[in-house]
Formats: structure tokens, sequence, C-alpha cells
């Protein structure tokens, strides 16, 4: 709210309006992130004393990959005018798939893609390595739970990622408004992690 005000008297209302609406399109999206994120949490064992560290690498992950994401994207519709058009009809897909899932149907992050990857090209460990993310067994290598659910909160929310800037590029096509309205409500997830994870205990 404070990046609002700064826009409203450094770039004019408009933009600042740009900005609210797509901040709050962006935030209201990436509730979604948070319980798939607490799913992640619960199916590896995370303690909560881990929580916020793990939480917090993972964030930072996940807004480098979006600002990687949201520069090629805007590079492309910059020269490809039309893409926008593959963009809305992925987002009308996205609502359709939403709106007809099975209520039966749930993410387990042990299935995941991601995970299955991560099994087959690293060595993995089943424990948290008391906190480190890469430990050393028989004098080798291996990567932790807690490693394996820092990638999975960077990767999840890279395809949450898919619909959203699609969707705040409708509103907005300044860069400054697409990338800052991201990385703040990518950022606010932290904040409401820990509460919404103690509601579903």
């Amino acid at each position: 709210m404070a990046f609002f005000v700064f826009m409203w008297f450094e770039d004019g209302r408009t933009l600042a309006l740009e900005y609210l609406s797509a901040y709050l399109m962006e935030w209201s999206l990436s509730i979604d992130n948070i319980f798939v994120f607490i799913l992640i949490f619960a199916s590896f064992g995370v303690k909560e004393k881990h929580f916020g560290r793990i939480l917090l690498i993972g964030i930072l992950m996940a807004i480098v990959f979006r600002i990687v994401f949201i520069t090629v994207g805007v590079a492309l519709v910059d020269r490809f005018h039309w893409i926008l058009y593959i963009f809305g009809v992925f987002l009308v897909y996205t609502g359709y798939k939403m709106f007809t899932a099975k209520e039966d149907e749930e993410f387990d992050p042990q299935e995941s893609k991601v995970y299955r990857l991560l099994k087959r090209v690293l060595p993995l460990t089943h424990h948290d390595g008391n906190g480190k993310l890469v430990v050393r067994e028989g004098g080798k290598r291996k990567y932790t739970s807690l490693f394996v659910v820092v990638i999975m909160l960077a990767a999840i929310d890279l395809v949450f990622a898919l619909d959203s800037i699609p969707a705040v590029m409708g509103i907005s096509r300044d860069k400054l408004v697409i990338y800052t309205s991201n990385i703040f409500a990518v950022l606010g997830l932290r904040s409401f992690i820990f509460p919404a994870a103690r509601c579903c205990e």
C-alpha cells in the first residue's frame, strides 16, 4: 500500500490504480498457494521451527523464477501481440478445469512430477538434515527433504504464475506494474502461511 501511495505521487493516478488492481488480483490468486504450501510442508514432515527459513528461501526462488517468466512473457507480447489471445484461451481453459475438477481430487506432493523428477536426477535422503539442505552421507552429497520442499515451493508457485501473469497483463502492460504487483503478492505469502497452517491443524 505504501508503494501504491508512492506510485500515485510519482507516476500519477492511472498507473497507481493499475498497480493496486494488479496487486489485489495477484494477492487473491496467491491464496491458493498457501494451502498447497501447507500440504507440501505436511507431506514432507517439515518441523515448525524450519517453516520460516524454508519458506523464505522458497519464496525468494519463486520471485527469481517469476522475474524470468515475466521478462520472457513481456518480451514475447511486445514482439508478437497475438500471443495475448493465446494467454486468454489459456485463462479460459484453467477456469474451466477449476470448475469441473472433482471434489475428491487432492494434490499429493509426493506423487507430483516435480518430486518424481528430483528423485530420478538427485540423490535424496528422507530426513531434514537437522535443518540443512545438503548433507554428506558415506562421503557422498545428498539432498534433504528440506531441499526438496524448497524446490517444490518455487516450482508450484511457477505453475500458479502461468495463469496469474497473463491475467495481470490484462490489467496493465506497464512493466513496473507487472513486476511489482507479482513480487509484493508473493512476498505477502510468508505472513499468511503461519496462521493458515494453524487453522488447518
